[in-house]
């Protein structure tokens, strides 16, 4: 699987589109294991979408290149991924 992820990490500068920079594979073999996991536990729909919605949101934060200040981060770190930290 590291194969296809490696694309993920292949970009020089990240940024924005780090978070969505995947291989075809990746996005493939990750769809069919969230369909599978929904069907068999029989998740909500809806349930579905919101935790897509904050997936995504939440890589497109974490692949940015915003700057925050230090103390902020320090902060934010306990509870999301932050871009500093995910450099």
């Amino acid at each position: 699987l590291w194969r296809f992820h490696m694309m993920h990490h292949s970009d020089l500068d990240l940024d924005v589109s780090s978070g969505v920079r995947f291989h075809p594979v990746e996005i493939v073999i990750s769809t069919g294991v969230k369909t599978l996991s929904v069907l068999v536990l029989g998740v909500a729909p809806l349930a579905v979408v919101i935790f897509e919605v904050v997936l995504n949101s939440t890589a497109l934060f974490n692949h940015s290149n915003v700057r925050m200040p230090l103390a902020l981060d320090r902060v934010l770190r306990w509870f999301i991924v932050t871009p500093d930290m995910h450099r």
